[in-house]
């Protein structure tokens, strides 16, 4: 079952190596916070697979379960921070505080020698807690039409929940790879919506920024023609360029603009 389990571990660390890459490509594209909070927490949670890979193979050390634990804080806690900072929001005290004391938490259970599953219930609770707030921030700001917000929404808080029985089902040897897949799967699931949820924004603000130009193009009382660039057919014109070439809209828009004149008729 020990060999099922590294698979699992293994298939995890690559697939969200994957997720950091598409994320730090859409960062370097887009240049905006969260998206590089984003990539951070993928990339602690890719590292913190590879931690516990590495304990499973070769150990277990105290300082890779020391690492595995700040790394999960690490994932929740810029997931959590990314989802906030696209909401527009600030990161408060209620987010610092709880952070703090989980933090401290992991180096003195370490060196006190806490057993599991005690040892893990700080951590995971946090990263449970941390992902349904996180999935409510992005099903509160999806909307209706909006299928990113959803299912992101959703697959963090079912991944968070997921997250509560690992304290316990860990030591469970038969349990353990199966729960890695399922946390894996919810993982992948959750990274997918979330890129989804950015590019629903993409084009809604697109969509808005051309709705905006063409009120400007059709209201303006300068005569005003779209033309495409490659073939000179007209694609729309206002009702400005209408009355000064007088032609309806519709017949300009099935014309080339060499059949119209340059002058007034």
């Amino acid at each position: 079952m020990n060999s099922w389990l590294t698979v699992a571990l293994l298939s995890g660390a690559v697939c969200f190596s994957i997720i950091v890459l598409t994320y730090a490509f859409l960062f370097s594209k887009y240049r905006t916070r969260f998206l590089s909070l984003w990539a951070a927490a993928w990339l602690c949670h890719a590292a913190r697979n590879v931690a516990i890979l590495f304990n499973v193979t070769f150990g277990p050390f105290q300082g890779l379960l020391l690492v595995e634990q700040l790394l999960v804080l690490g994932t929740a806690s810029f997931l959590l921070w990314g989802s906030i900072e696209y909401s527009g929001r600030t990161i408060g005290r209620k987010f610092l505080i709880p952070l703090g004391l989980t933090a401290a938490w992991v180096p003195a259970a370490v060196l006190l020698a806490v057993p599991a599953p005690w040892f893990y219930i700080p951590t995971y609770f946090y990263f449970a807690a941390a992902q349904i707030a996180n999935g409510l921030v992005l099903l509160g700001m999806s909307p209706k039409s909006g299928v990113g917000g959803r299912m992101a929404g959703w697959s963090l808080v079912l991944w968070g929940l997921h997250h509560l029985d690992y304290p316990f089902l860990r030591p469970v040897a038969w349990f353990a790879p199966w729960g890695f897949l399922i946390g894996a799967a919810l993982g992948l699931l959750s990274a997918l919506g979330i890129i989804l949820v950015y590019f629903e924004r993409v084009r809604e603000e697109l969509a808005q920024s051309e709705n905006r130009f063409r009120s400007l193009f059709h209201s303006h009382d300068a005569p005003f023609i779209l033309l495409d660039p490659d073939t000179g057919r007209i694609e729309d014109a206002n009702e400005a360029a209408a009355n000064f070439y007088g032609y309806t809209i519709g017949e300009l828009r099935s014309m080339d603009i060499s059949m119209i004149n340059t002058l007034s008729p």
